[in-house]
């Protein structure tokens, strides 16, 4: 489940006309405590499977949009955990083999739109961990 504890900042990539690469990892900790920064990628162009790789350890809310052709997926064997997930392919479809996890004291969303199809092989779980939270969890496939 998304992890708790104190915030960190934000990381924010944006290329809504252009091509965004990240070949590398993201990290939102302090000193390797858990921490519950977030991550917006949001471009025409970028390697969809790479920025979910990167989003490791963003436990309050990683978005990610496609603006143009292509596809989002969260592959298999991997995990996406935060508090606030949502993968968009504006132009292609948004597929998950691995999980995504929004579990979180308070509720948690998942929201995966997309053009084209939404297929699901794996597993989004969205609890809400605290039975005295007033509000719940949602999962939105649109």
């Amino acid at each position: 489940s998304a992890a708790a504890g104190p915030r960190a900042g934000a990381v924010v990539l944006r290329a809504p006309d252009g091509r965004l690469a990240l070949d590398g990892t993201l990290r939102a900790s302090r000193d390797g405590s858990t921490a519950l920064g977030s991550l917006t990628a949001d471009a025409a162009v970028l390697d969809g499977a790479a920025v979910v790789r990167a989003a490791d350890g963003f436990g309050r809310a990683v978005n990610v949009r496609l603006r143009g052709p292509g596809d989002l997926s969260v592959a298999a064997g991997s995990r996406l955990a935060a508090r606030e997930v949502q993968l968009v392919a504006d132009l292609g479809s948004v597929s998950v083999g691995g999980e995504i996890d929004a579990s979180a004291p308070g509720g948690g969303l998942v929201r995966l739109a997309a053009r084209d199809a939404i297929a699901v092989g794996g597993r989004i779980v969205a609890e809400t961990t605290d039975a005295t939270a007033r509000n719940g969890s949602r999962i939105e496939l649109l």
